[in-house]
Protein backbone atom coordinates (compact mmCIF):
# COMPACT_ATOMS: atom_id res chain seq x y z
CA UNK A 1 0.00 0.00 0.00
CA UNK A 2 1.02 3.60 -0.67
CA UNK A 3 0.55 6.96 -0.45
CA UNK A 4 -0.63 9.28 -3.55
CA UNK A 5 0.47 12.86 -3.69
CA UNK A 6 -0.65 14.57 -6.85
CA UNK A 7 0.77 17.89 -7.41
CA UNK A 8 -0.49 20.30 -10.63
CA UNK A 9 -1.35 17.37 -12.73
CA UNK A 10 -2.75 18.89 -15.92
CA UNK A 11 -3.37 16.90 -18.92
CA UNK A 12 -4.62 18.06 -22.68
CA UNK A 13 -6.29 15.72 -25.23
CA UNK A 14 -6.03 18.11 -28.81
CA UNK A 15 -7.09 21.83 -28.02
CA UNK A 16 -9.39 20.68 -24.74
CA UNK A 17 -7.98 20.60 -21.40
CA UNK A 18 -9.26 17.70 -19.56
CA UNK A 19 -7.26 17.65 -15.96
CA UNK A 20 -6.76 21.28 -14.76
CA UNK A 21 -4.18 21.64 -12.08
CA UNK A 22 -5.39 18.80 -10.07
CA UNK A 23 -3.60 18.87 -6.51
CA UNK A 24 -4.93 15.41 -4.14
CA UNK A 25 -2.88 14.07 -1.72
CA UNK A 26 -4.28 10.13 -1.12
CA UNK A 27 -3.07 8.66 2.26
CA UNK A 28 -2.03 5.09 2.67
CA UNK A 29 -5.15 3.06 3.32
CA UNK A 30 -8.00 5.36 2.25
CA UNK A 31 -10.49 4.38 -0.01
CA UNK A 32 -10.91 7.43 -2.14
CA UNK A 33 -13.51 7.78 -4.21
CA UNK A 34 -13.51 10.06 -7.64
CA UNK A 35 -16.83 11.10 -8.97
CA UNK A 36 -18.50 13.41 -11.29
CA UNK A 37 -20.80 13.89 -14.38
CA UNK A 38 -19.80 12.20 -17.60
CA UNK A 39 -16.49 14.19 -19.42
CA UNK A 40 -15.62 15.69 -15.72
CA UNK A 41 -12.01 13.85 -16.52
CA UNK A 42 -12.97 11.00 -14.05
CA UNK A 43 -11.40 8.10 -16.11
CA UNK A 44 -8.26 10.29 -17.38
CA UNK A 45 -7.26 10.96 -13.60
CA UNK A 46 -7.21 7.03 -13.15
CA UNK A 47 -5.41 6.12 -16.34
CA UNK A 48 -2.78 9.20 -15.53
CA UNK A 49 -2.63 7.37 -12.40
CA UNK A 50 -1.91 4.07 -13.99
CA UNK A 51 0.80 5.10 -16.52
CA UNK A 52 -1.57 4.72 -19.40
CA UNK A 53 -1.77 8.59 -20.27
CA UNK A 54 1.32 10.86 -19.77
CA UNK A 55 0.45 13.86 -18.10
CA UNK A 56 1.32 17.58 -19.44
CA UNK A 57 2.58 19.29 -16.73
CA UNK A 58 2.27 18.02 -12.50
CA UNK A 59 4.04 15.10 -10.43
CA UNK A 60 2.66 11.98 -9.07
CA UNK A 61 4.45 10.40 -6.35
CA UNK A 62 4.08 6.84 -4.25
CA UNK A 63 5.19 7.14 -1.25
CA UNK A 64 7.31 10.48 -2.04
CA UNK A 65 8.89 9.14 -4.94
CA UNK A 66 7.86 10.26 -8.10
CA UNK A 67 6.36 7.70 -11.03
CA UNK A 68 6.22 10.42 -14.11
CA UNK A 69 8.68 8.86 -15.73
CA UNK A 70 8.04 5.01 -15.22
CA UNK A 71 6.13 2.32 -17.30
CA UNK A 72 2.66 0.95 -15.97
CA UNK A 73 3.97 -1.99 -15.22
CA UNK A 74 6.74 -0.67 -13.20
CA UNK A 75 4.01 1.21 -10.65
CA UNK A 76 2.76 -1.72 -8.91
CA UNK A 77 -0.74 -0.69 -9.57
CA UNK A 78 -4.05 -3.30 -10.45
CA UNK A 79 -6.67 -1.32 -12.33
CA UNK A 80 -9.62 -2.71 -13.10
CA UNK A 81 -11.22 -0.72 -16.52
CA UNK A 82 -14.54 -0.84 -17.35
CA UNK A 83 -14.69 -3.20 -19.82
CA UNK A 84 -12.36 -6.11 -18.83
CA UNK A 85 -9.66 -7.32 -20.75
CA UNK A 86 -9.92 -11.49 -20.00
CA UNK A 87 -8.69 -14.55 -22.08
CA UNK A 88 -11.49 -15.89 -22.67
CA UNK A 89 -10.22 -19.60 -23.91
CA UNK A 90 -8.72 -19.94 -19.94
CA UNK A 91 -10.67 -20.61 -17.40
CA UNK A 92 -11.57 -18.02 -14.75
CA UNK A 93 -9.35 -19.10 -12.47
CA UNK A 94 -6.43 -18.88 -14.66
CA UNK A 95 -7.43 -15.41 -15.70
CA UNK A 96 -7.30 -14.75 -11.72
CA UNK A 97 -4.07 -16.03 -11.34
CA UNK A 98 -2.18 -15.14 -14.91
CA UNK A 99 -0.38 -11.66 -13.26
CA UNK A 100 0.59 -13.77 -10.37
CA UNK A 101 2.22 -16.53 -12.47
CA UNK A 102 3.79 -13.68 -14.66
CA UNK A 103 5.47 -12.50 -11.01
CA UNK A 104 6.72 -15.91 -10.10
CA UNK A 105 4.51 -16.74 -6.87
CA UNK A 106 4.47 -20.08 -5.48
CA UNK A 107 1.72 -22.24 -6.72
CA UNK A 108 0.02 -22.21 -3.37
CA UNK A 109 -0.01 -18.53 -2.79
CA UNK A 110 -1.41 -18.61 -6.07
CA UNK A 111 -4.52 -20.81 -5.39
CA UNK A 112 -4.95 -19.26 -1.63
CA UNK A 113 -5.07 -15.51 -3.35
CA UNK A 114 -6.88 -16.79 -6.58
CA UNK A 115 -9.80 -18.59 -4.02
CA UNK A 116 -9.78 -15.38 -1.41
CA UNK A 117 -10.53 -13.50 -4.14
CA UNK A 118 -13.19 -15.57 -6.22
CA UNK A 119 -15.03 -16.13 -3.03
CA UNK A 120 -15.06 -12.35 -2.24
CA UNK A 121 -16.87 -11.61 -5.39
CA UNK A 122 -19.33 -15.02 -5.39
CA UNK A 123 -17.70 -16.92 -8.07
CA UNK A 124 -16.20 -20.04 -6.51
CA UNK A 125 -18.34 -22.11 -8.41
CA UNK A 126 -16.84 -20.76 -11.13
CA UNK A 127 -13.35 -20.85 -10.83
CA UNK A 128 -12.56 -23.69 -12.90
CA UNK A 129 -15.44 -22.50 -15.98
CA UNK A 130 -13.84 -20.97 -19.26
CA UNK A 131 -14.58 -17.17 -19.71
CA UNK A 132 -16.41 -17.71 -22.63
CA UNK A 133 -19.40 -18.04 -21.92
CA UNK A 134 -19.94 -15.67 -18.79
CA UNK A 135 -22.27 -12.74 -18.55
CA UNK A 136 -20.92 -9.33 -18.84
CA UNK A 137 -21.48 -9.10 -15.04
CA UNK A 138 -19.84 -12.12 -14.10
CA UNK A 139 -16.62 -10.76 -16.03
CA UNK A 140 -16.19 -7.86 -14.75
CA UNK A 141 -16.42 -9.58 -11.55
CA UNK A 142 -13.73 -11.76 -12.49
CA UNK A 143 -11.70 -8.25 -13.29
CA UNK A 144 -12.41 -7.19 -9.96
CA UNK A 145 -10.92 -10.36 -8.25
CA UNK A 146 -7.61 -9.97 -10.48
CA UNK A 147 -7.40 -6.89 -8.98
CA UNK A 148 -7.81 -7.99 -5.04
CA UNK A 149 -5.79 -10.70 -5.66
CA UNK A 150 -2.89 -8.54 -6.54
CA UNK A 151 -0.46 -6.92 -3.76
CA UNK A 152 -0.56 -3.88 -5.53
CA UNK A 153 0.85 -0.63 -4.00
CA UNK A 154 -2.56 1.15 -5.29
CA UNK A 155 -5.19 -0.11 -6.51
CA UNK A 156 -7.22 1.64 -9.09
CA UNK A 157 -11.12 1.03 -10.02
CA UNK A 158 -12.96 2.53 -13.13
CA UNK A 159 -16.66 2.38 -12.28
CA UNK A 160 -16.29 -2.14 -11.62
CA UNK A 161 -19.82 -2.56 -11.05
CA UNK A 162 -21.67 -0.27 -13.52
CA UNK A 163 -22.47 -3.38 -15.78
CA UNK A 164 -24.23 -5.05 -12.63
CA UNK A 165 -28.06 -4.99 -12.35
CA UNK A 166 -29.07 -3.69 -8.70
CA UNK A 167 -28.95 -7.33 -7.24
CA UNK A 168 -25.67 -8.01 -7.92
CA UNK A 169 -24.45 -4.64 -7.28
CA UNK A 170 -24.97 -4.13 -3.75
CA UNK A 171 -23.25 -7.62 -2.40
CA UNK A 172 -20.34 -6.60 -4.35
CA UNK A 173 -20.18 -2.47 -3.18
CA UNK A 174 -20.49 -4.39 0.58
CA UNK A 175 -17.81 -7.02 -0.47
CA UNK A 176 -15.19 -4.26 -1.54
CA UNK A 177 -16.07 -2.17 1.46
CA UNK A 178 -15.70 -5.26 3.38
CA UNK A 179 -12.23 -5.88 1.57
CA UNK A 180 -10.93 -2.58 2.34
CA UNK A 181 -11.77 -2.78 6.01
CA UNK A 182 -10.13 -6.01 6.30
CA UNK A 183 -6.99 -5.33 3.76
CA UNK A 184 -6.77 -1.20 4.44
CA UNK A 185 -5.53 -1.42 0.42
CA UNK A 186 -5.39 2.48 -0.86
CA UNK A 187 -8.21 2.41 -3.45
CA UNK A 188 -9.44 4.92 -6.23
CA UNK A 189 -12.53 4.31 -7.56
CA UNK A 190 -14.23 6.50 -10.15
CA UNK A 191 -17.73 6.18 -10.48
CA UNK A 192 -20.86 8.65 -11.60
CA UNK A 193 -23.14 7.18 -9.21
CA UNK A 194 -23.49 9.85 -6.16
CA UNK A 195 -24.73 6.77 -4.01
CA UNK A 196 -22.05 4.31 -4.54
CA UNK A 197 -19.82 7.34 -3.63
CA UNK A 198 -21.50 8.16 -0.36
CA UNK A 199 -21.61 3.86 0.29
CA UNK A 200 -17.71 3.17 -0.16
CA UNK A 201 -15.71 6.16 0.36
CA UNK A 202 -13.71 7.19 3.12
CA UNK A 203 -13.02 10.87 1.04
CA UNK A 204 -14.97 11.84 -2.37
CA UNK A 205 -13.41 14.07 -4.67
CA UNK A 206 -15.81 15.79 -7.07
CA UNK A 207 -14.38 16.55 -10.50
CA UNK A 208 -16.38 19.33 -12.52
CA UNK A 209 -14.59 20.20 -15.93
CA UNK A 210 -11.67 18.42 -15.17
CA UNK A 211 -11.01 20.42 -12.21
CA UNK A 212 -11.70 19.42 -8.38
CA UNK A 213 -14.81 21.14 -7.39
CA UNK A 214 -14.63 19.81 -3.45
CA UNK A 215 -12.97 17.00 -1.48
CA UNK A 216 -14.22 15.71 1.83
CA UNK A 217 -15.99 12.84 4.00
CA UNK A 218 -19.47 11.89 2.71
CA UNK A 219 -21.10 13.74 5.38
CA UNK A 220 -19.19 16.71 4.73
CA UNK A 221 -20.28 17.23 1.31
CA UNK A 222 -24.14 16.53 1.91
CA UNK A 223 -24.20 18.45 4.95
CA UNK A 224 -21.59 21.84 3.84
CA UNK A 225 -21.69 21.93 0.17
CA UNK A 226 -19.45 24.30 -1.16
CA UNK A 227 -21.61 25.19 -4.03
CA UNK A 228 -24.82 24.82 -5.70
CA UNK A 229 -23.39 22.38 -7.95
CA UNK A 230 -22.26 20.16 -5.38
CA UNK A 231 -25.34 20.37 -3.71
CA UNK A 232 -27.27 19.44 -6.17
CA UNK A 233 -24.84 16.48 -7.10
CA UNK A 234 -25.58 14.42 -3.51
CA UNK A 235 -28.73 13.06 -2.15
CA UNK A 236 -30.70 10.55 -3.23
CA UNK A 237 -33.64 13.63 -4.05
CA UNK A 238 -32.25 16.67 -5.49
CA UNK A 239 -32.09 19.46 -3.02
CA UNK A 240 -35.02 22.30 -4.35
CA UNK A 241 -33.50 25.88 -5.03
CA UNK A 242 -35.70 28.40 -4.70
CA UNK A 243 -34.88 32.18 -6.59
CA UNK A 244 -34.98 35.00 -4.39
CA UNK A 245 -33.39 38.33 -3.10
CA UNK A 246 -32.12 39.59 0.68
CA UNK A 247 -35.27 41.36 2.23
CA UNK A 248 -34.83 42.34 6.08
CA UNK A 249 -37.53 43.03 8.13
CA UNK A 250 -38.35 43.82 11.61
CA UNK A 251 -38.46 40.11 12.34
CA UNK A 252 -34.89 39.88 11.14
CA UNK A 253 -33.27 38.29 7.62
CA UNK A 254 -35.58 36.58 4.76
CA UNK A 255 -35.19 35.37 1.58
CA UNK A 256 -37.93 37.01 -0.77
CA UNK A 257 -39.01 34.80 -3.42
CA UNK A 258 -38.73 35.50 -7.00
CA UNK A 259 -41.71 34.07 -7.90
CA UNK A 260 -44.84 34.93 -5.96
CA UNK A 261 -43.28 37.51 -3.71
CA UNK A 262 -43.97 35.55 -0.29
CA UNK A 263 -40.74 35.80 2.22
CA UNK A 264 -38.93 32.84 3.86
CA UNK A 265 -37.27 33.83 7.13
CA UNK A 266 -33.60 32.87 7.91
CA UNK A 267 -32.87 31.85 11.48
CA UNK A 268 -30.40 34.72 13.34
CA UNK A 269 -27.04 35.51 12.29
CA UNK A 270 -27.25 33.68 8.54
CA UNK A 271 -26.29 36.85 7.31
CA UNK A 272 -23.62 39.68 7.62
CA UNK A 273 -24.52 43.15 7.85
CA UNK A 274 -22.84 43.94 4.86
CA UNK A 275 -24.78 41.98 2.85
CA UNK A 276 -27.29 44.01 1.04
CA UNK A 277 -30.76 44.36 1.28
CA UNK A 278 -31.78 43.03 -2.50
CA UNK A 279 -29.06 40.49 -3.35
CA UNK A 280 -29.74 37.50 -5.12
CA UNK A 281 -29.57 34.49 -3.95
CA UNK A 282 -30.21 30.44 -4.34
CA UNK A 283 -32.32 28.95 -1.33
CA UNK A 284 -31.19 25.32 -1.35
CA UNK A 285 -34.03 23.14 0.70
CA UNK A 286 -33.54 19.22 0.93
CA UNK A 287 -36.05 17.03 0.67
CA UNK A 288 -35.46 15.41 3.60
CA UNK A 289 -35.42 18.18 5.92
CA UNK A 290 -39.00 18.54 5.31
CA UNK A 291 -41.53 16.73 7.46
CA UNK A 292 -45.52 17.15 8.12
CA UNK A 293 -46.39 18.79 11.55
CA UNK A 294 -46.93 16.82 14.28
CA UNK A 295 -46.43 19.82 17.09
CA UNK A 296 -48.96 22.57 18.00
CA UNK A 297 -46.02 25.07 16.93
CA UNK A 298 -43.16 24.50 14.52
CA UNK A 299 -39.53 24.46 16.69
CA UNK A 300 -36.93 27.45 16.49
CA UNK A 301 -35.68 27.61 13.22
CA UNK A 302 -38.68 26.17 11.48
CA UNK A 303 -41.12 27.55 9.03
CA UNK A 304 -44.56 26.04 8.88
CA UNK A 305 -46.08 26.04 5.32
CA UNK A 306 -49.50 25.38 4.06
CA UNK A 307 -48.83 22.69 1.00
CA UNK A 308 -51.11 22.41 -1.57
CA UNK A 309 -49.70 19.11 -2.66
CA UNK A 310 -50.12 18.52 -6.38
CA UNK A 311 -48.05 15.29 -6.74
CA UNK A 312 -47.29 12.10 -4.98
CA UNK A 313 -44.56 9.57 -5.77
CA UNK A 314 -44.07 6.72 -3.08
CA UNK A 315 -41.13 4.92 -3.15
CA UNK A 316 -42.48 2.55 -0.11
CA UNK A 317 -42.49 3.50 3.62
CA UNK A 318 -41.94 7.05 2.40
CA UNK A 319 -43.41 9.42 -0.23
CA UNK A 320 -42.07 12.53 -2.59
CA UNK A 321 -44.97 15.11 -2.33
CA UNK A 322 -44.38 18.36 -4.78
CA UNK A 323 -46.11 21.17 -3.89
CA UNK A 324 -45.06 24.87 -4.50
CA UNK A 325 -44.07 27.67 -2.39
CA UNK A 326 -44.92 31.07 -4.28
CA UNK A 327 -44.89 29.74 -7.70
CA UNK A 328 -41.97 27.47 -7.40
CA UNK A 329 -42.13 23.57 -7.13
CA UNK A 330 -40.67 22.01 -3.80
CA UNK A 331 -40.29 18.43 -3.10
CA UNK A 332 -40.78 17.06 0.29
CA UNK A 333 -39.72 13.14 1.27
CA UNK A 334 -42.81 12.72 3.66
CA UNK A 335 -44.10 9.42 5.57
CA UNK A 336 -46.43 7.45 3.30
CA UNK A 337 -49.22 7.83 5.67
CA UNK A 338 -49.06 11.52 5.93
CA UNK A 339 -51.05 12.89 2.63
CA UNK A 340 -53.59 10.56 1.58
CA UNK A 341 -54.21 12.40 -2.08
CA UNK A 342 -53.37 15.38 -4.76
CA UNK A 343 -55.16 18.31 -3.94
CA UNK A 344 -54.96 17.71 -0.49
CA UNK A 345 -53.85 20.63 1.47
CA UNK A 346 -50.83 19.35 4.13
CA UNK A 347 -48.85 21.59 7.09
CA UNK A 348 -45.19 21.08 6.57
CA UNK A 349 -42.52 21.98 8.70
CA UNK A 350 -39.52 22.96 7.02
CA UNK A 351 -36.03 23.39 8.90
CA UNK A 352 -34.61 26.51 8.25
CA UNK A 353 -31.55 25.42 10.17
CA UNK A 354 -30.40 23.21 7.83
CA UNK A 355 -31.44 25.41 4.94
CA UNK A 356 -28.52 26.30 2.63
CA UNK A 357 -27.55 29.80 0.96
CA UNK A 358 -25.84 30.41 -2.73
CA UNK A 359 -24.58 33.54 -4.07
CA UNK A 360 -26.76 34.11 -7.36
CA UNK A 361 -23.86 35.20 -9.51
CA UNK A 362 -20.86 32.90 -8.32
CA UNK A 363 -23.24 30.05 -7.38
CA UNK A 364 -20.43 29.73 -4.04
CA UNK A 365 -22.38 28.95 -0.62
CA UNK A 366 -23.03 31.60 1.69
CA UNK A 367 -21.83 30.26 5.37
CA UNK A 368 -24.15 30.59 8.43
CA UNK A 369 -22.48 33.77 9.02
CA UNK A 370 -22.50 35.12 5.45
CA UNK A 371 -19.03 34.94 4.55
CA UNK A 372 -18.46 32.68 1.13
CA UNK A 373 -17.25 29.39 2.05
Amino acid sequence: MANVSISGLTKSVGRARVLKNIDLAIQDGEFVVVVGPSGSGKSMLLRTLAGLETADAGTIAFDGEPVNDLMPRDRNVALVPQAPVLFPTLSVFENIAFGLRTRGLARAEITKRVERAGALVDLPARLSRPVRGLTAGECQKVAVAQSIARDALVHLFDEPLSRLDNARREPMRAALKQLHQEKRMTIVYVTQNHMEAMNLADRIVLLRDGAVEQQGTPVELFERPASRFVAGFFGALKMNFLTGTIARNEAGPAVRLANGGMSVPLPPNRLPQSMADGTSVFLGLRPEHMARAVRVSPPDGTMRYEAKIELLQPTGPRVCATFRMGEEPVVAELQAHDVSAPGETVAIDINLKRATLFDAETEKTLSPEGAVA
